[in-house]
């Protein structure tokens, strides 16, 4: 993800984006945090953490962001979670003219496309990152079934793919608060 000199992926993105909600405070994205094994031993797993940024830029960026997702005119407005309290950042990459001359390309759909668009969406407790696009290989480029860009609709993907993404997880992590064991509401496959 990511445009100009800078790229990403989504795992990098929402370890990044986790910092804000945490009080400035990096934690490296990981799965495990433990393994029990048969006879009772627990095996712990470390992962960095570390002070990213004070805490209070992270509270200020973290209070802008909450208005992409709640202000009428917020790019991730239709992604938000009523009662999540989330934030977010949306962003595409667009399209530059010598990708656009190389693929055919119109200037109509260079305007209004996008190589990759993305999604971020975070709060105190989960962040989510959504990456939709492209990545076309040289042996593709004359494939008429393979994409070569992202049109109008298909940059709106990552918000609905990411809301429901949300609701399934913040479900997860509301009921493990409560009192009722986990095994008996849902069970989560990660991929």
């Amino acid at each position: 993800m990511g445009g100009g000199g800078f790229s990403s992926n989504p795992l990098e993105m929402s370890g990044a984006y986790a910092a804000f909600g945490n009080k400035g405070i990096y934690n490296q994205p990981y799965a495990v945090r433990k393994i029990v094994k048969p006879d009772g031993e627990v095996i712990q797993l470390n992962h960095t953490r570390r002070v990213a940024m004070h805490d209070y830029t992270a509270y200020m960026v973290t209070d802008m962001l909450k208005d992409v997702m709640t202000n009428p005119q917020g790019t991730g407005r239709s992604a938000n979670i009523a009662g999540s309290n989330m934030a977010g950042k949306t962003g595409t990459h667009n399209i530059p003219d010598d990708y656009a001359k190389q693929y055919g390309i119109s200037a109509t759909q260079q305007r209004h496309g996008a190589l990759a668009s993305w999604f971020v969406g975070y709060n105190t407790r989960l962040t989510t990152a959504v990456w939709t696009g492209y990545e076309v290989k040289n042996e593709q480029k004359n494939d008429k079934d393979y994409g070569t860009f992202l049109g109008p609709t298909e940059q709106q993907y990552a918000k609905p793919f990411s809301e429901t993404l949300w609701l399934n997880l913040w479900l997860v992590l509301r009921i493990s608060q409560s009192q009722i064991p986990l095994r008996h509401w849902a069970t989560v496959n990660w991929l």
